[in-house]
């Protein structure tokens, strides 16, 4: 055999033995396999600082740092970094930015001003401020940025080409940085991150324990899992192989357990990401009692001012040695009331710091769709109690409370579940009649929500009262999916309202919004309104709602969970063609409307 012949045979044995090894093909199944003999601390950083500013006392600095060097490749992460000037020996924060987002300089001006050092890093692919002038950061060969999703949940051939690993060393060299900073106390760093970043939070804190305190909003855990009762309802598609891997070293819920920082969830109960049965469940898999948790109530990807305050707080009780945390309270349940009503009851550990506590029952079994009601609470002796009257009693019972502290700490107690073959064996009575008043915004705007309000905690917060959110206001409620205010078959809309000047409502009905596994549709009327700032009664027959995309009138309600009034609706098309997105209505003219009572239109009115 000739000299070339030789060469071929040992260049394809060459190929096959590169192709075999870890470093090409290899499935990790565990948290600790994925991330064995990683060190974030070996690789030299390099930082560039290639902008610095100083105003207010705050030090404001863009640079770039080595994150890895991935198949020759030095991956370089673009951030911002901040800190007050001439400061030494400051606790840090990272923050980690949700999915579509980069790094977010208003976050770190706002620790900054509260005493920290922090750091904003991009990981996400899209340049700083969504500009390619800013800067941006250069993965290079890795599919590790959002605009290329082929590695977000891929975990074969080697589960360690997966986006959500390349993204966890990303933020875990952020800590490298700041630990290595002259105005950094390298012993009190801590981590929070919106979404996709909340996703990473758990895994950041599970795996590197010089993190020393972790807030995840709205971090989406279990995302192979369906939603009990619903098949198909899982986050992320896998087949059982791949979600086994995924689950075993990359879901949230296997770095739970891992976790040694004390952990703050924050979240929005009809998140469609943090998904709140599920959250619920894991976060009682980290060790230990120093795990909290709060959720604004209605809301999906927002966190209200009240639930958001907890944050800076929770960073001042474990990095700057601040006032202790109540320990967590819980809801119980009483379902062997005389009248057969259930009754909640919380007993806060601090009832004396307690200032109030609400309670809300949901019987909605889909976690991104519920009606919360609000129960009216009665203190007797550091004891909140409330009655839970029921429309059904077919679709089990969800029940939990948010306590309200002096210090400004609003907590949610862990939630509670009873089944629907509890509530029968107790012989709880489904008395609370339905009712075709849907709401009186001018009495009460509890129930009700802002859609798309902003994910962003603190920084970002869009009001809810229609006065203040100026020409494309919208508001909505989740009040139609629950048996008390179901629609009619039949009915219609009727809306008392007053407007300065003449527009055109829009009234939008969504059936199975965020139902998973059930496919979604929006249907809309568009009514004008006379101006003059008068009252007046709008009487809208079912006729008039037409799906989006091809005028087809509706034909029932059947499944309607979601109402809402907005000046202009902006959505996708979702007839089963291609997702075109169509914007219909005018921003309003003169200032949002008031709004009275809404209700369903009965036919023969």
């Amino acid at each position: 055999m000739n000299r070339n012949f030789w060469l071929l045979v040992q260049a394809l044995f060459l190929c096959l033995y590169l192709f075999a090894t870890p470093s090409h093909a290899q499935v990790y199944r565990t948290v600790g396999s994925l991330w064995a003999g990683y060190d974030p601390e070996a690789l030299p950083l390099d930082t560039q600082v290639v902008q610095k500013s100083v105003e207010d006392g705050i030090v404001l600095e863009k640079l770039y740092y080595t994150s890895e060097i991935y198949k020759g490749f030095t991956v370089r992460v673009i951030a911002y970094y901040g800190y007050p000037k001439s400061a030494k020996r400051l606790p840090a924060i990272l923050h980690i930015h949700g999915g579509g987002q980069t790094a977010t300089k208003a976050y770190v001006e706002y620790w900054a001003k509260r005493g920290y050092a922090a750091i904003s890093i991009d990981w996400g692919g899209y340049p700083l401020e969504h500009n390619p002038d800013e800067g941006n950061t250069d993965w290079g060969p890795l599919d590790a940025n959002q605009k290329n999703k082929t590695m977000t949940y891929q975990v074969m051939p080697n589960t360690r080409d997966n986006s959500w690993f390349h993204w966890a060393i990303a933020c875990r060299r952020a800590i490298t940085f700041l630990e290595r900073q002259p105005q950094v106390d390298k012993s009190r760093i801590g981590i929070f991150g919106v979404s996709m970043g909340g996703r990473l939070t758990w895994l950041v804190a599970g795996i590197d324990h010089r993190v020393k305190a972790a807030a995840s909003v709205y971090g989406a855990v279990d995302m192979t899992e369906p939603l009990p009762g619903i098949p198909g309802s899982e986050q992320i598609k896998l087949t059982p192989a791949q979600a086994a891997i995924w689950k075993g070293a990359l879901d949230a819920s296997a770095y739970a357990p891992r976790i040694r920082c004390p952990f703050l969830f924050l979240g929005a109960t009809d998140d469609f990401y943090g998904n709140m049965d599920f959250v619920n469940q894991v976060l009682k898999r980290i060790p230990g009692q120093n795990r909290w948790q709060a959720y604004s109530l209605h809301f999906s990807h927002h966190v209200a001012p009240q639930q958001a305050a907890d944050l800076p707080l929770f960073m001042d009780r474990w990095l700057k040695n601040g006032a202790p945390w109540p320990k967590n309270s819980s809801v119980s349940l009483d379902l062997t009331t005389a009248d057969h009503v259930p009754e909640a009851s919380v007993a806060p550990a601090s009832a004396d710091d307690v200032t109030k506590v609400s309670v809300y029952y949901s019987v909605g079994r889909n976690p991104q769709s519920r009606f919360w009601r609000s129960a009216t609470t009665k203190e007797i002796a550091g004891h909140w109690k409330a009655t839970l009257p029921l429309t059904a009693t077919n679709r089990g019972l969800h029940v939990f409370a948010n306590v309200f502290y002096k210090n400004g700490l609003c907590l949610s107690t862990p939630e509670h579940f009873v089944s629907s073959k509890e509530l029968a064996r107790s012989g709880a009575k489904a008395d609370d009649s339905s009712t075709d008043i849907i709401g009186n915004l001018q009495q009460s705007t509890r129930d009700w929500f802002v859609p798309g309000a902003g994910p962003n905690p603190i920084i970002v917060d869009k009001p809810l009262a229609l006065d203040r959110q100026g020409a494309n206001w919208r508001i909505a409620t989740r009040k139609v999916g629950d048996p008390k205010w179901t629609p009619p078959s039949h009915a219609g809309v009727e809306i008392r309202i007053s407007a300065a000047e003449s527009n055109t409502l829009l009234v939008v009905l969504v059936e199975n919004e965020l139902r998973r596994g059930k496919h979604e549709h929006t249907y809309v009327a568009q009514v004008p309104i006379e101006g003059e700032a008068r009252w007046q009664t709008l009487r809208i027959p079912r006729s008039d709602f037409h799906l989006i995309g091809d005028r087809s009138p509706t034909t029932s309600w059947a499944g309607v969970n979601l109402f809402s009034l907005q000046s202009q609706y902006k959505g996708r098309v979702d007839t089963g063609e291609p997702r075109n997105h169509v914007t219909l209505g005018l921003p309003w003219r003169g200032a949002p409307p008031q709004i009275g009572v809404v209700s369903w239109l009965q036919p023969s009115r």
